[in-house]
């Protein structure tokens, strides 16, 4: 465990935008059960690297381990590029898991 961390910090002291050092930080992160840290990280990520699917992964990762579900199953849904599909063309689990404040009374998403 001490050389795993030795590595990470070699990797994120000599380029701590890389891509390699974001996902070194963010799994080491996510192991060593920071998850603040790792949310801040997995947010710093995403802002640099929007299209690598595995920081939205690890950002919903985080959200869960700190009881977040709600968050967690957003991001899952949000990297899948929500704009291709319609809010009536939702899985059935998103919808399931809107807070109900987010349905319209007959239980359909509101617009």
């Amino acid at each position: 465990m001490e050389e795993a961390g030795r590595e990470e910090r070699a990797a994120t002291d000599s380029d701590p935008l890389s891509l390699d050092a974001l996902s070194i930080g963010l799994s080491g992160a996510y192991h060593r059960r920071q998850y603040d840290a790792g949310l801040i990280k997995a947010r710093t990520a995403i802002e640099l690297y929007p299209q690598v699917s595995i920081f939205h992964v690890l950002l919903s990762n985080f959200y869960a381990a700190q009881g977040k579900d709600h968050l967690s199953v957003e991001e899952s849904f949000w990297r899948k590029k929500p704009e291709a599909h319609p809010p009536n063309a939702l899985p059935p689990l998103e919808q399931q898991m809107r807070r109900p404040d987010q349905r319209d009374c007959d239980g359909s998403e509101s617009s």
